[in-house]
Formats: structure tokens, sequence, C-alpha cells
């Protein structure tokens, strides 16, 4: 009889790195290199089909445990899709968290409470449930305390750097402490400059909220007059696909303290394991005034005293597909309050806005439907649909291609632009050494915000994480366990967008990873008449999503 071959033991390498400097240099192939040496010397089968790789993302505040590929190797190990007494290869443990000691701590016995031995490849030192109730324990922590305390060395000197930019800016006005600026300025070598074209359209705005208009009639009169919206900031692109002026983006602008001159620094503070955006000190006089100050004053105080809109935020998610629905003329598809009948039932209706709008911008596509119908279609359907969700190999294959060539492109970015800074450091800093800089810091903003998208929808197409999401919520709603705000969470991070086909009557939703399915609207029926005097006195619809 003969005796079957035992088979090997399963290992997973773990590369991780920060920065861009690390990309151009040696260590993604240092350590692919190492794991893959340990893997054949020690009779191991490596399985790099996971792709566990986070390029370019810190561990210093958890992020690659959170959200990165460590964290999808964390899902399926609770998942039990890694088997047991398999390996994962890492260069040192600093490379799996910098966090402090006590959270590192925890992420490592987490892997290895799951069945998963830890090796660091530097000291081919093996981490198990045993070695850790001695002296490996000891040594796991100081490691630890170091990359902890190198990290927040790291930081402190980052941070102080820009607050001595931040002091430099508000001491000598003119200064800069980026290249961005607003939409109706340039930068340029001495500071900024104003372009007139788009300060006149910011004037008019303001104008407009003077005389008492809103936001919504705002962007409506800029649509009429054919007036071209310009992006928020110069060096950042517009998102793809928007068209028109929009309320929301006309908000931004009155609410712009920059037209009056005033710049508003931010950063982020960490807070119970949260990033949170915080406004610094005001610094007047940092950009060229386009508004007269009296008119800022006056505007802010009339849209402080308008009636608030409600707590349309608070309330509930109804809208299984809210925020995924685009029409044909590429606005959003919404779930809004018609009117009621006259027992008091609220008429539910999905609608374009752009059916609000007036003249050649109005939307012919999508005709109002009654959410009951659509809202069936998408409840019978889904679940189906749901379960066709393809595999994610080859799209995230693509997107590692791409995000590395990224990488690479921004270290080349970072190693001339550190070039020019020493060279400026020690020398007369001429015109063109400057313009070059201003030139080199716009391609490595470009860059860095390319590489960042990249990482996201990696992220969301991690091996298998799509395909189990989508067969749970397939499974929670077939057995009615799954709410309209469970649903729309899920399906929000699993598909980009729902198109929808006019001519088809379809909605295609579009995988992250690629390839798109479809839901089958009705046919339209014949809406009920609105009670007009049950909308209000300007008869306006209440959105809810």
């Amino acid at each position: 009889m003969t005796t079957p071959a035992t088979a090997r033991p399963k290992a997973f390498s773990y590369v991780r790195f920060s920065t861009p400097d690390q990309q151009k240099g040696d260590s993604y192939r240092r350590q692919v290199t190492i794991a893959r040496r340990y893997a054949d010397q020690h009779g191991l089968d490596l399985d790099e089909s996971l792709d566990l790789h986070d390029l370019g993302l810190s561990a210093f505040r958890g992020a690659n445990a959170e959200s990165g590929r460590l964290a999808d190797f964390l899902e399926l190990l609770r998942d039990g899709h890694i088997p047991k007494g398999s390996y994962l290869l890492v260069e040192s443990l600093d490379r799996l968290s910098r966090q402090t000691a006590r959270k590192a701590l925890r992420t490592l016995e987490d892997i290895i409470e799951a069945g998963v031995n830890v090796v660091t490849l530097f000291d081919e030192r093996i981490y198990d449930l045993k070695s850790l109730e001695g002296t490996d324990l000891l040594i796991a922590l100081l490691f630890m305390i170091r990359a902890n305390e190198e990290s927040a060395t790291k930081a402190r000197r980052l941070r102080h750097a820009w607050e001595q930019k931040r002091e430099q800016a508000s001491a000598s006005p003119g200064g800069r402490l980026t290249s961005l600026a607003p939409a109706w300025l340039r930068a340029t070598d001495n500071g900024f400059v104003v372009i007139e074209e788009y300060a006149e359209v910011v004037r008019d705005i303001f104008a407009m909220a003077l005389s008492g208009q809103g936001r919504q009639t705002i962007a409506a009169t800029l649509n009429v007059r054919g007036t071209a919206p310009f992006a928020w900031e110069q060096g950042r692109r517009r998102r793809a696909g928007s068209s028109g002026w929009h309320a929301s983006y006309v908000g931004r602008i009155l609410s712009n303290s920059a037209v009056i001159g005033t710049m508003t620094p931010h950063t982020y503070q960490h807070i119970a394991g949260k990033s949170t955006r915080v406004a610094l000190d005001a610094i007047p006089g940092y950009y060229p005034n386009i508004v007269e100050e009296e008119v800022w004053a006056a505007v802010q105080a009339l849209r402080s005293v308008r009636k608030p809109r409600g707590a349309a935020s608070k309330s509930p998610v109804k809208n299984p597909l809210g925020g995924l629905l685009r029409c044909h003329c590429g606005r959003s598809i919404v779930r809004a309050n018609k009117g009621k009948g006259a027992d008091g039932t609220v008429w539910s209706y999905y609608m374009c806005v752009g059916s609000k709008e007036k003249g050649a911008l109005r939307c012919g596509f999508f005709k109002p439907m009654r959410a009951e119908q659509v809202e069936s279609a998408i409840w019978d359907q889904l679940p189906a649909a749901l379960r066709s969700c393809p595999g994610e190999g080859e799209r995230a294959k693509e997107l590692s291609w791409n995000l590395g060539a990224v990488m690479v492109a921004l270290g080349r970015v970072e190693q001339a632009l550190s070039a020019l800074v020493t060279e400026a450091e020690s020398s007369y800093l001429s015109p063109t050494v400057r313009s070059r800089i201003d030139s080199l810091e716009a391609d490595r903003a470009r860059h860095r915000a390319e590489a960042n998208s990249l990482e996201r929808e990696l992220q969301q197409i991690a091996p298998g994480i799509s395909q189990r999401r989508s067969l749970s919520l397939a499974d929670a709603l077939d057995a009615g366990a799954a709410s309209a705000e469970e649903t729309n969470a899920i399906c929000r991070s699993i598909f980009t967008e729902g198109a929808y086909d006019p001519l088809e009557r379809l909605i295609r939703l579009t995988w992250r990873h690629g390839g798109s399915v479809s839901i089958q609207l009705p046919t339209l029926t014949r809406a009920p008449r609105v009670n007009v005097q049950s909308r209000g006195k300007a008869g306006r619809f209440t959105s809810s999503r």
C-alpha cells in the first residue's frame, strides 16, 4: 500500500513599505526575494495568489491592519480560509505594525492564535503559541517599542517642519505653503495672481447670493448662461463625468474665506483610532482679495439665517442603491418624497435630479417612478445578481501593475525634487530652479493622488472579499435579514455605479473589479396626481437616501 505524500505547509508573504523612496529602491525586491528563498529552504508551499502587498501604506497608525492587504488577510484568517499551521513571512515585525507595542502585540497574537505562525525573515525567528510564552515575547516587545518610537520621532519632525512653514507664511505676506490654490488663482514664484475670468464668475455668485438667491437657483442660472465650471483647485482635476454647475459646488465657493484673502490650513489628528481633519489658525492676507469683505460678511449673515433643510442626513437610509444610481444624462437618481395621500401615506418616487432643471438642461431620460416599483425590482433581482459576482484576479493584477508604475514615477519625482532642494540649500535659489521645484511638487501631488485612488480600489477588490461579501448579502436578502441601510453599505463597497439604460430600462451595476450585472425595471405606469397642498409652500421635494 502506497503512503500518500504529505502536503507541504502553506506560506504567505506579506510585503509593506510606507514611502515612495522604498519603491524606487530595493525594499520591494528584497522582501519578495528573501520570502521565496525561505520558503524553498524550509519546504513551504508559498502561495502568492493573495498579493499581500501594502505598497506605500504606513503601519504607524495601523492603516494596513484596518484597510490594507493585511486587513484582508486577517479577515480571511478569521473566516477560516487560511489553513491552520500556515506561515506568514515578514521581513521584520515592524512590517506588520508600528503602532504602540500593546496594539502591535495584539495584531501578532491575533494571527498566531488563529493557527498561523509568523516568521521574521531577517533573523528567521518563528513566533508561535509556544515561543510567545518564553523570551520571544520580550524580543517581540522590544522590536515593537523601537519601531513605534522611530515612527513617532519622524512624525514629530514632519509636524514641526509644517509648523515652521505656517509660521513663515503668517509672518511674511505673499509666502506660500503649497502650490495648490483656489480655482480663481494661479501660483507663481512670488505668490499668487488672479485669473480674472474665474474671479468674475465668483463675484457674480456672491452678487446673486446677496440678492437672496439660493445655491440651487444660482447653479441653474450659471448653467442657463452657459458658464463653464472650473476645477475646485488649480492642479487638481475635476471629477470624471461631472458636468455643469451644482448647488454643492456653489455652496463651497460661498463658504470659502479664500475669496477675501484668508487661508485656513488644516492638520490631521488621530483620535480614538480615527483620523480627523482639524482647522488651524487662519492666515489673513495669504491670497489676493477678489470679493469685498462687506459683501462676504453680508452673504454669510444671509446664509446663517436661512431655514435649515431638516435632518435628512440623520434619517435612515431607504434607498438600497443610494449614491450609486446615475441617469443616462450623467446626473444622480435619488429617492424623493413627493407629497402625501389623503390617508397620510407619503408618496415616494425615484427621479433624476435633472428633472428639476429648466430648458435644455432638463433630463428627459428617466421619468419619476414609484419607489415600491423600483425597490420591488431591486429586492427581487439583487440576490441573483450578487451571486453572479465574478473573480477579481485580472483586474487586481492590472491595478497592481498600474500602482507599481505610479509608485516608480513618484519615486523618480521625489528623487529629482530631493536633488534640487539639496542644491538650493547650498546655493542661490534661482527663478528657474524654483519653477522646477514647483512643477515637481505638482507632479508629486498628482502621482500621490493617483496612487491613493488605485490603492483604495485594490483594497475594495482584495482576493475573495467581494465575492464573499456578495454571497453573504445575497443570503441575508433571501432570509429577509438585510435592511436597506446594510444593503446600501455593502453595494457601495462592491459596485462603482448603477447606470440607467433608457432603451432597455435596465440598471447596470458595475463591479469594482470589472464587469457588470443588470436589474430590469418594470414598465412605467401612470403616477397618481400629486396633492399640491401637501407639498408645502414651494412644492419642493424632500430627498431621502
